[in-house]
């Protein structure tokens, strides 16, 4: 009789776990779909500038690097035109 109360228990926490588990899943789906939507946005408004025109380098740097910009735009006036990378691609 033991046995057959341990073997109960033991199915009961297998079968909690497993259920907790596929509420951990439905979770995690949940917000890796939200990200995919987000991406699929953020790829549409990526090519309707590129059907608009598209941006120009300074706009590209402006929007991903706005820390090096600020640096470009205070530095002095003899050193407005030099290469920001050298080697770089």
């Amino acid at each position: 009789m033991n046995k057959n109360i341990l073997l109960l228990v033991v199915m009961g926490a297998v079968f909690f776990m497993l259920a907790l588990q596929a509420f951990q899943l439905q979770g995690i789906n949940a917000k890796i779909d939200a990200k995919l939507t987000g991406a699929s946005v953020a790829s549409r408004v990526a090519s309707a500038n590129t059907q608009q025109g598209g941006e120009t380098q300074e706009q590209m740097m402006a929007r991903m690097h706005p820390d090096q910009v600020k640096k470009q735009s205070a530095a002095p006036k003899g050193l407005e035109n030099i290469p920001s990378m050298v080697g770089g691609c």
